[in-house]
């Protein structure tokens, strides 16, 4: 017995690379992050599809269906109760079609940080096999909400189409939820990598997403209130204001009165998408080297 304890080898930390190897520059890191990107992504966007078509069908119950509509339904009534909203009485079609469609694009946005940033944690097995892509992981749960959200406004598209005619608008659909799809994951990420550092990320959005609900007409219509200047300006430098905008004006249930300029829209649009992802990127190759150890 003491000669098979012998014959066993002996590993000491001191001999490991894993210890005594640091990770390079960030400078470097930040450029093999660039140079990576469209490889990574190419294996990572359709692994994240794949887990978030298996995530949505686990997901998918018929209470899961239903408590969207009612949810849009009770803050309608209460908000229209405070705001003494005559336009809800005056066309309920066009109020409950623009709330359906702010809802579901809001939907995306609270589903994907929520789950979102606190996927690396959760999913600490695969963030420690350095092999599997961490944008598959960052991108599941904003994928995984975008399926059911498109199917709602594939829907609510035909409703308009039959009840105010099909416009070529509707095209431009689809891009407002691509970018919107990125602006999400973004931020997702940096939510994400917060998280793994100082499990903080809860504590942001449990008083951030109130807030910036309250901010952004996805239960109340623009009409409701009357426009004063610090409503404009919220709406103008709300990012999720901009994109459910973005998607109303699409589907052709915009006000003439509180629409945006359409250049200046997707400006703003692009805009926040851009600066979103060139963070996300960032911080992923500031904190990829210690993420496995964080989680």
């Amino acid at each position: 017995m003491h000669g098979v304890y012998e014959s066993l080898p002996v590993t000491t930390p001191s001999t490991s690379s894993a210890w005594i190897e640091a990770p390079p520059p960030f400078v470097v890191r930040l450029g093999e992050e660039l140079a990576g990107l469209r490889a990574r992504w190419s294996v990572a966007l359709p692994l994240a599809m794949r887990l978030a078509r298996r995530e949505w069908r686990q997901r998918a119950t018929p209470l899961a269906l239903v408590t969207p509509v009612l949810l849009v339904a009770a803050h309608a009534a209460v908000l229209a109760w405070i705001f003494g909203a005559h336009s809800l009485l005056a066309d309920p079609a066009l109020t409950a079609q623009r709330l359906a469609c702010g809802a579901l694009v809001y939907a995306i946005f609270q589903h994907g940080l929520t789950r979102g940033a606190t996927v690396l944690v959760d999913e600490r097995a695969l963030v420690a096999r350095r092999s599997f892509p961490l944008e598959a992981l960052l991108l599941r749960p904003v994928l995984a909400q975008t399926i059911p959200a498109f199917a709602g406004l594939t829907l609510l598209s035909a409703w308009v189409a039959f009840d105010r005619g099909l416009t070529w608008q509707y095209t431009t659909l689809v891009l407002v939820l691509v970018l919107f799809v990125a602006f999400t994951a973004g931020l997702a990420t940096l939510l994400a990598c917060l998280h793994a550092r100082s499990r903080s990320a809860g504590e942001v959005l449990a008083w951030a997403l109130p807030l910036l609900t309250l901010a952004t007409p996805v239960w109340w219509d623009e009409t409701w209130t009357e426009p004063n200047a610090l409503v404009q300006a919220s709406l103008t430098w709300n990012p999720l204001a901009a994109f459910v905008g973005a998607a109303r004006a699409a589907m052709g249930l915009h006000h003439a009165a509180a629409a945006m300029d359409m250049s200046s829209m997707w400006c703003a649009l692009v805009a926040w998408t851009m600066l979103v992802s060139a963070a996300a990127v960032g911080v992923l190759a500031w904190r990829r080297p210690y993420l496995a150890d964080e989680v």
